[in-house]
């Protein structure tokens, strides 16, 4: 299958760009990611050197095929089964001096590889470079998760239905939407699936237990979606039985942060002050012990990627059109229970638009 020609290449010439612009000789790119994000490929075992001058890609001959369908957009396609070997080999024929590696996904065997056998090069550690072209989704990327926001409200749906069954446990259920997202979806879950009932509900990133649903009150059901590549994010609460008055007015408490968060998200806003807003909105309240998270994260081709909507974040960011993230307002009473509300938003020029508002809240 031909891949996207114009789209690949303008990416790179992007990065090639930014090596100028810095003074790199060369960017050694090892997060699958950031490869998938440069060449659609999706593989296990692959690198790509970028140069100002060429482009170069690496895998091992299990994927000599796959590799094939980018050949015409990078300069160089090498299959070997010595693949730091064939790198620190180009690396030494161009005469590459400063190389910048990716920090936040190289291993220190393979930094220590390049170390030891580029002596005379420069390595540069940094983790921003391709990330910061993915922070803003391209029109062709904003109809993938859109695709993928899709698939999660039908999934939705199909929970409303699974979860009446008095036998239905959080562990068949998981099992149950792995096997129909598979089935009749042609996709998978982009994490594991947050399904808790009870005190399950107090963690989280609760893991799926054997416990049967039907008995409590509400399951929180945190899942998402990967379609072609690209993720979707969402929380819901499914009531099974009549929630008790505290479960309730916390319920009601975070629907109304949420619609007050969501209005406050335009073009420039700093990212760190929606955290901030709703830390201190909530500590107000008296809630500050049960709060376990930030208030988002960006999603795209991870299901946690930058930008990150924290107050602890280092990053000096402020929200630009086609930046996408979530918006997950939620508290934790440990032993007992807890409650999340997340949709994932679009920044656009006049504001933002709720990718995920056609899934049903519950209303009050």
């Amino acid at each position: 299958m031909r891949l996207d020609n114009n789209l690949y290449k303008l990416r790179i010439k992007k990065l090639s760009d930014k090596l100028v612009e810095n003074n790199f000789d060369g960017l050694f790119i090892s997060n699958l990611s950031n490869i998938f994000y440069l060449s659609g490929l999706d593989i296990d075992n692959c690198f790509v050197l970028i140069t100002p001058q060429k482009q170069y890609i690496f895998t091992d001959s299990r994927f000599k095929q796959e590799i094939s369908s980018v050949d015409y957009f990078f300069d160089k396609v090498i299959v070997s089964n010595s693949i730091l070997k064939s790198v620190v080999e180009i690396c030494k024929g161009i005469g590459i001096k400063n190389l910048v590696v990716e920090s936040n996904d190289l291993t220190i065997d393979k930094f220590n590889y390049l170390f030891k056998n580029l002596n005379s090069v420069n390595l540069i550690v940094d983790k921003d470079l391709v990330s910061n072209l993915r922070i803003i989704k391209s029109e062709k990327e904003i109809k993938d998760i859109k695709k993928s926001i899709y698939i999660l409200s039908e999934i939705y749906d199909i929970i409303g239905r699974l979860v009446k069954d008095k036998n239905m446990t959080e562990w068949n259920l998981a099992n149950e939407l792995d096997y129909i997202l598979k089935k009749d979806f042609e996709s998978c879950f982009a994490f594991p699936p947050i399904l808790a009932c009870g005190d399950n509900s107090s963690l989280p990133h609760a893991k799926v237990s054997k416990r049967r649903i039907f008995g409590f009150e509400y399951v929180l059901v945190d899942i998402g979606v990967k379609f072609k590549g690209y993720c979707s994010d969402l929380t819901r609460i499914y009531v099974l039985n009549k929630m008790t008055f505290e479960q309730e007015n916390i319920y009601k408490l975070l629907l109304k942060h949420q619609i007050e968060l969501l209005k406050t998200i335009k073009p420039g806003i700093k990212l760190s002050q929606l955290d901030e807003i709703s830390r201190d909105k909530l500590s107000h309240l008296g809630y500050s012990n049960n709060i376990k998270h930030s208030i988002g994260h960006g999603v795209g081709i991870d299901i946690h990627e930058r930008p990150f909507i924290s107050a602890n974040c280092n990053e000096i960011e402020v929200a630009e059109p086609g930046m996408v993230f979530t918006v997950e307002p939620g508290l934790y009473f440990p032993g007992k229970w807890g409650m999340r509300i997340e949709d994932m938003v679009l920044v656009t020029e006049s504001g933002n638009e709720v990718l995920t508002s056609k899934i049903p809240k519950i209303e009050y």
